[in-house]
């Protein structure tokens, strides 16, 4: 997978660098009490080795409110606004307008990656 922006910055995401890649229906949220209330909001979420994390905070530190693309093999699959800085939680989310495209998406974001194993130490 690779992140580019306007063809000015890449950065290439290598398949072993990916956790976990989830689709979701639904987000909760804490009301302000702290009470969970749940959204029907479809998305992707993107889990990230922590060795990549600072890489990805680093190239997404200036691009607030740019759109970036998201290519595949060459082929740009979502082109999301980047909204804050990415990489500074484990995962990131990637909108999608229904259920059915966040699970095509997060199949396609799939590609030639297998689930990691973390072995505690």
């Amino acid at each position: 997978m690779s992140l580019v922006v306007f063809e000015r910055k890449r950065l290439d995401v290598p398949v072993s660098a990916l956790m976990r890649v989830v689709p979701c229906a639904t987000q909760t949220f804490a009301d302000e009490r702290g009470r969970p209330i749940t959204f029907d909001i479809p998305h992707v979420e993107i889990w990230l080795m922590p060795t990549l994390q600072k890489r990805l905070r680093d190239f997404t530190h200036d691009l607030v409110g740019e759109v970036m693309e998201i290519h595949i093999r060459d082929k740009c699959i979502s082109r999301p606004i980047v909204r804050e800085p990415l990489g500074n939680e484990p995962s990131f989310q990637l909108s999608a307008n229904d259920f059915a495209e966040a699970q095509a998406l997060a199949a396609t974001l799939r590609t030639g990656w297998r689930p990691v194993r973390v072995v505690p130490d």
